[in-house]
């Protein structure tokens, strides 16, 4: 299950606060829980089985957590270019 987070300032006593990603902890069985149910509300009972009968557990909801992904996953640089339009543009051939 990926979740995209995202992080917003806002101003709060003449000072810059950034929202945390940790305002919503939820426990592990409240994000199973949630994970199942989403999966079985999109038709996927497979997908429903497999997560609950995985050993696999969220990661833990922490700073240091967060921060290594961040290490993992860092923001993309500012002077990337434009992703191109999948749609491929039409082709025309001229018969002579």
């Amino acid at each position: 299950m990926i979740k995209k987070r995202t992080i917003e300032p806002f101003k709060a006593d003449n000072e810059i606060v950034t929202q945390s990603y940790m305002a919503k902890k939820q426990d592990a069985a409240t994000v199973l829980a949630k994970a199942v149910s989403a999966k079985i509300e999109d038709g996927n009972l497979k997908a429903a089985i497999r997560i609950m009968c995985s050993e696999d557990k969220p990661a833990p909801n922490s700073d240091n957590v967060y921060a290594q992904l961040l290490d993992k996953h860092p923001a993309p640089p500012s002077d990337r270019g434009q992703v191109p339009d999948p749609q491929p543009t039409a082709l025309s051939i001229c018969g002579t």
